[in-house]
Parts: structure tokens; C-alpha cells; sequence
């Protein structure tokens, strides 16, 4: 089984769905910095938006992690789709 783990973790051989996890845990710090990928104000394609870095500040926040085979799969997107869904 650690062997099959080891090799695969949370890959299915030939597989881009399941399994996940999903993690959170409240966050142990009430500031830190990001990296802004997409435009938080406007979903405007016609302006060029460019990445710049910021700063979270607040209290009680909770970081949740998500664990999927593939990042860039329609399966993470509608596992990350729906957590934020239900969290926002």
C-alpha cells in the first residue's frame, strides 16, 4: 500500500478525477501576501491586466487547501468551482 502510495499519491493510474482532499484549518497568521493573477475589480476583458502583489489582512481566516491528481483538469475546475461556490 506505502509503495502504491508512493508512486501515486492522489493520482489514479489513467485517471484525471479523484480522489481529493479538501483541508482547513484556521489561519495561524492575520496577515500575509499574495500575488494577484486576475483582476479582483472587473472581469473586463478589454483592459490589459497585469499580475501585481497585495496584502490579505483580516481576522479569523481560514485557509483551505485542495488536493486533486490535476491541476489543470475540467475536474479540479468544478472542484474548485463548487468550494468556492460554497464558501463565498
Amino acid at each position: 500500500m506505502e509503495t502504491a502510495w508512493d508512486e501515486h499519491g492522489y493520482q489514479i493510474p489513467g485517471s484525471v478525477e479523484g480522489p481529493l482532499t479538501i483541508l482547513y484549518q484556521p489561519s495561524p497568521v492575520r496577515v500575509f501576501s499574495v500575488e494577484v493573477t486576475s483582476d479582483p475589480y472587473t472581469q473586463d476583458a478589454q483592459f490589459k491586466f497585469e499580475r501585481y502583489g497585495a496584502t490579505v489582512v483580516g481576522s479569523r481566516l481560514t485557509l483551505v487547501t485542495i488536493v486533486t491528481p490535476d491541476t489543470d483538469s475540467a475536474f479540479f475546475r468544478e472542484v474548485v468551482g463548487n468550494l468556492i461556490g460554497s464558501l463565498a
